[in-house]
């Protein structure tokens, strides 16, 4: 079983709207929702970061 850990993270209050409604509408905890996104997101290959400067 994977080990979890609490983290904090600064969000604008428009994402952590759309990130209720999201998780709202997908029935599952935004907590859920978030890490499942995440998840997804870091599974695909291959993956690029832009610099916040591109």
């Amino acid at each position: 079983m994977d080990q979890t850990h609490a983290v904090t993270i600064d969000l604008p209050e428009a994402l952590l709207i759309a990130l209720g409604r999201a998780a709202r509408t997908a029935g599952c905890s935004p907590s859920d929702y978030l890490r499942a996104a995440l998840r997804g997101a870091l599974d695909r290959t291959p993956a690029r970061l832009r610099a916040e400067d591109e």
